[in-house]
């Protein structure tokens, strides 16, 4: 049944294929004056600076990496492959509110030796790859389940690990490698000639994918991509809340960060089962609950910022040929949730901003999106209607968070911005999107008839539109 159910949506959407239609900017948006800073100083997150020196002193030279890419040559390669290697930290310095950690990436060729049975193995530079790490101060900060944290040294011979590597077509390696990482991060992807402008690039969750068409068609226009993984702000926690007295407790995990020295390893997506404190965190009411989650999405966010604010400095300082000037803030789905956070913490460096498949007000999507695991996990009040709970829970969260897209799109009121909807999204509810499109002044929308899914499976029919608004915003501005 489910099968028949995804092809008549299937069907329906090549339908739909023409079923796009667009709103113009309100007129004089771009006049828009804003006073003061969207959000005051005094508003973000505090970040401890006491453990930079040691992070830095702690930085090792080299650092165990999975390649960017593996090409094979003449068959399968034999497990005792040197494929995994130590790569160079290029950069380990002190910028914004962390630390930034430069590391190069490797492509990976290789080829049958002359003599039988030996192989070589040629790397080439690819991309770079910089981290960025700070130390939150929020109280019992749950993990973010899209910060994955593995901890341990694992050997060839450990199963999780040597599954990891046949996922990722990688030969076995004869040692242990350690697999660590904390902290967020993201690609720099360079054109092959000279970059006209940089392009922040916050990727969705599943949607990846189907963004790199996008991402691919700027590089190719000589625009240089930082581009920057998942990060959930809308749920997703390791901590399981309960309002007032939970009568059945379940448990999930929060972790215990290892070394901080042991965390530079840029896999992204890989997760393994490592030993964490189990707990479960009871709020005494509804209103309780939703400002602590205004607590914790405004940390989430703001380490985003962050990281964007660090990445520009040290742009600045040791990339001298990479622009950062014009900037261009794109974020897809839960990267465009996140990105009016970044504008309101770099006020006037943007020239043009694209928001697709986004929302405003993080609780209320994470709750009401029908894509399990957005919103937080809550044993509500037994006794009471868990409508009417939900409600003041987002209310208390409404008044207490500071950096939610409802408050920060008006940092881009003033600056050419591009909204891409989806009219009958459910995952970011479309009427979320609505209210994004209102915080951020009415700027121009395309709006999609179908649902969130098939606006990113289709993305790549767009990418070159998109691109080419991209452009047009630039005019006089490049």
């Amino acid at each position: 049944m489910r099968n028949v159910v995804v092809c008549l949506l299937v069907i329906v959407n090549v339908a739909a294929g023409g079923c796009w239609s667009s709103t113009p900017a309100r007129a004089g948006r771009e006049s828009d004056v804003v006073t003061g800073p969207v959000v005051p100083p005094e508003a973000w997150p505090v970040r401890d600076h006491s453990a930079v020196a040691r992070l830095i002193a702690e930085t090792p030279a080299r650092v165990n990496v999975p390649p960017a890419q593996i090409t094979i040559d003449n068959g399968k390669v034999p497990a005792d492959s040197p494929a995994m290697a130590d790569y160079d930290v290029l950069h380990v310095a002190p910028y914004g509110e962390g630390v930034v950690r430069v590391i190069q990436q490797m492509g990976i060729t290789v080829k049958p030796a002359a003599k039988p049975g030996e192989w070589t193995v040629e790397r080439t530079p690819t991309e770079e790859i910089i981290r960025f790490v700070s130390q939150s101060t929020l109280r019992n900060r749950p993990v973010n389940l899209a910060e994955v944290v593995a901890a341990g040294t694992y050997s060839a011979r450990d199963a999780v690990y040597q599954d990891y590597l046949r996922m990722q077509d990688l030969p076995l390696p004869p040692n242990g490698r350690r697999v660590l990482r904390e902290g967020l991060g993201g690609r720099l992807i360079l054109p092959k000639g000279t970059a006209r402008g940089l392009v922040v690039h916050l990727c969705g969750s599943a949607s990846q994918p189907f963004e790199q068409p996008l991402v691919d068609e700027l590089v190719r226009r000589e625009w240089a991509v930082f581009m920057v993984p998942f990060v959930g702000v809308t749920g997703g926690s390791a901590t399981r809340f309960g309002v007032g007295k939970s009568n059945e407790p379940r448990f999930s995990y929060v972790h215990t960060p290892p070394s901080l020295a042991a965390t530079l390893d840029p896999m992204r997506g890989y997760e393994t089962k490592v030993p964490l404190t189990k707990t479960l965190e009871v709020l005494d009411t509804p209103e309780a609950l939703g400002q602590r989650l205004a607590a914790i999405s405004d940390d989430r966010l703001a380490e985003v910022a962050y990281l964007i604010e660090a990445v520009l400095a040290y742009l600045q300082a040791k990339r001298p040929e990479v622009p950062t000037r014009p900037l261009v803030l794109m974020g897809c789905s839960a990267g465009s949730l996140v990105a009016p956070a970044v504008a309101a913490r770099l006020p006037g460096r943007f020239a043009a901003a694209v928001l697709i498949g986004g929302g405003a007000n993080l609780l209320r999507i994470g709750f009401e999106s029908e894509l399990e695991g957005v919103g937080p996990a809550v044993d509500w009040l037994p006794g009471q209607p868990v409508a009417a709970q939900k409600t003041a829970a987002i209310a208390a969260y409404e008044r207490a968070a500071r950096l939610d897209p409802a408050r920060t799109g008006t940092a881009l009121r003033a600056v050419p911005t591009l909204q891409v909807c989806a009219k009958g999204d459910r995952i970011v509810p479309a009427a979320t999107g609505m209210e994004l499109w209102h915080a951020l002044g009415e700027p121009e929308r395309w709006d999609y008839a179908g649902g969130h899914e098939f606006l990113f499976w289709r993305l790549h029919e767009r990418a070159g539109d998109i691109a080419a608004w991209v452009e047009g915003a630039m005019k006089g501005r490049e």
